[in-house]
């Protein structure tokens, strides 16, 4: 039979209710199976925050691109008389190229690609938990969370804001780029290339908000439900590869509490772009 879990269960619990199926025989854990990082929900929110990239690309080079030369040629032209006559025209560019991006990505858009996000991340991590527990203890769990919607909420309001902070610090810089190019008497050339030069660190900084994002909720997650049930502490696994970096390498396969993370790291996912998992210890509980 299944154990279903409600707010007030302890891991205690589902152990005890274990040894009663299995009489007496003695009880041992299972070795657990490793937890799998959501790295496919993690493409995908990269995808989503790249298709914010391509929209201002592609709104960048028919609104503000092709009006570059006149307004250069107006700040040379005015420059003696009227030193900033210009900005009206940079500003006026700016404002249709804001408006413009806001109409082809919406904040609909951006609550809905966060909503899809969080809620995935939820099911994937709930199902490695889930199977990790049932595994070691060797009875079906099935997990009843009320309070995840709270986690999903505050996931979508702090995620559509980085989702904004996107066009909005593209729009500062680019904005900056003109400026300074008429002022300077740059070419341009010189100023289009600039200008597209920022679509690749705005890419950038999209995958790395997809990721760090995607790290952060699926470590918070699982320290949420583990200590939700009474689990105190954990075993650091890491992602096993490459990337690995040398402080979390020494982490893996120590225990650590969940009330003392480890000092330089934090616990699994919160420090930056984690993939490491923290396995429920359980062997304190028997």
């Amino acid at each position: 039979m299944p154990f279903y879990i409600n707010r007030k269960t302890h891991i205690k619990d589902i152990i005890e209710y274990k040894k009663l199926l299995i009489g007496n025989r003695p009880f041992k854990l299972r070795k657990a199976p490793k937890m799998l990082f959501p790295l496919t929900i993690e493409r995908e929110y990269m995808r989503e925050l790249n298709r914010v990239v391509d929209i201002l690309k592609q709104k960048t080079k028919s609104i503000l691109i092709p009006v570059i030369p006149a307004i250069l040629e107006e700040a040379n032209f005015l420059r003696p008389k009227r030193k900033d006559a210009y900005a009206d025209d940079i500003v006026e560019n700016m404002e249709k190229l804001r408006f413009e991006f806001n109409n082809a990505y919406t904040e609909r858009d951006m609550e809905d690609i966060a909503l899809k996000i969080g809620t995935t991340t939820v099911a994937f991590q709930g199902k490695q938990l889930k199977r990790t527990l049932s595994t070691m203890i060797g009875l079906d769990i099935f997990l009843n969370e009320p309070w995840l919607n709270d986690e999903i909420k505050g996931f979508v309001e702090s995620n559509v804001r980085l989702i904004k902070s996107i066009p909005e610090q593209y729009f500062y810089q680019i904005e900056e780029i003109v400026f300074r190019g008429a002022r300077s008497g740059l070419t341009g050339p010189v100023i289009s290339k600039e200008i597209r030069s920022k679509f690749n660190t705005t890419r950038k900084r999209a995958d790395l908000i997809a990721r760090d994002q995607m790290s952060k909720f699926n470590g918070s997650l699982n320290n949420l439900r583990q200590r939700g049930l009474g689990v105190t502490k954990y075993v650091w696994r890491d992602s096993n590869d490459n990337r690995v970096r040398p402080s979390h390498n020494i982490n893996n396969g120590q225990i650590f509490s969940w009330d003392e993370p480890p000092f330089s790291t934090g616990h699994p996912g919160e420090d930056y772009q984690c993939r490491c998992s923290a396995e429920p210890y359980l062997q304190d509980l028997l």
